[in-house]
């Protein structure tokens, strides 16, 4: 009889920490990732900690059904398409750590400085996942970890201006050049047009300096549609339309909106979010 109720209760957390997978779609969607991250290690740290005290016997078991719980429904579509869940990826390493955290809690739970111990750790982990959530976004985003970087554009890029007149980027070299590149359809790109006019007005002067947004052709682009975007909506900055599409494998662009800043030589040294381009372009003006 005592087994019996030993099974169902290690097939209630195995359901519970099924659950929860389903339950973490909300604040997910509804709070975003950072947030969702955070919420999942807190709630598998619960689960795993008040199992330990339901059943004070068979630790490992309910550590493996808790695991188990979590890798039936992520670990499939995580093989079948890794890129399409990697946003989620630190969620998913969160959740399963959180499970050894609460098996140390529970074993420490009576000696005090220990548990301190564990819990400042437990805090500093969770306020780390923003930080981490960051940087892996930023590498699915631009591929790379760090906004800066170092690497020359694999071919020369060129476009044409509103004039039709064409514009060869190699031809900035002696320039810092700020590369902002959108395309018609990404609201997102909008919304950052208002920075990429504060920084084109700030250094109109700066004969030092050229800024462009560089606009990637959409197939249902009418003729001369990217250029009209940007003057009905009153922006001043010089914008191009790339030749050709394949042309923002060039610099690596995987992603929009993206801002590169190029130094004097060429040499790509930043790519990343237009907000945190300007330190790095003061330093190439120095």
């Amino acid at each position: 009889m005592k087994k019996l109720k030993e099974r169902k209760i290690f097939f209630i957390v195995f359901l519970l920490s099924c659950s929860l997978q389903l339950v973490m779609m909300l604040p997910r969607v509804l709070i975003g990732i950072e947030i969702s991250t955070i919420t999942g290690f807190f709630l598998y740290f619960i689960l795993t900690f008040f199992s330990f005290k339901i059943i004070n016997h068979s630790l490992a078991a309910i550590c493996v059904l808790e695991l188990l719980g979590i890798l039936v429904l992520q670990l499939p579509i995580r093989i079948i398409s890794f890129d399409a869940t990697s946003v989620t990826f630190v969620e998913f390493l969160y959740q399963l750590l959180a499970i050894p955290f609460g098996l140390a809690v529970y074993l420490n739970r009576k000696k005090s400085t220990p548990l301190i111990f564990l819990i400042l750790i437990g805090l500093m982990t969770l306020a780390f996942s923003v930080y981490v959530n960051k940087i892996w976004k930023h590498k699915l985003d631009y591929g790379s970890f760090k906004y800066d970087v170092y690497y020359s554009p694999s071919s020369p890029i060129e476009g044409l201006d509103k004039y039709g007149n064409k514009v060869l980027l190699s031809s900035f070299k002696g320039k810092v050049l700020v590369l902002d590149f959108w395309n018609t359809n990404c609201a997102p790109c909008f919304k950052k047009f208002p920075i990429l006019q504060q920084l084109s007005e700030k250094y109109q002067s700066n004969p030092d300096i050229v800024i462009l947004a560089v606009n990637y052709p959409l197939k249902t682009d009418t003729s001369n549609q990217a250029y009209n975007m940007i003057n009905d909506r009153g922006y001043t900055f010089k914008t191009i339309v790339l030749n050709n599409v394949k042309m923002i494998e060039y610099i690596n662009v995987k992603y929009f909106p993206t801002t590169v800043v190029l130094n004097k030589k060429g040499i790509v040294v930043f790519s990343g979010d237009i907000e945190d381009s300007e330190k790095s372009i003061e330093r190439e003006l120095r």
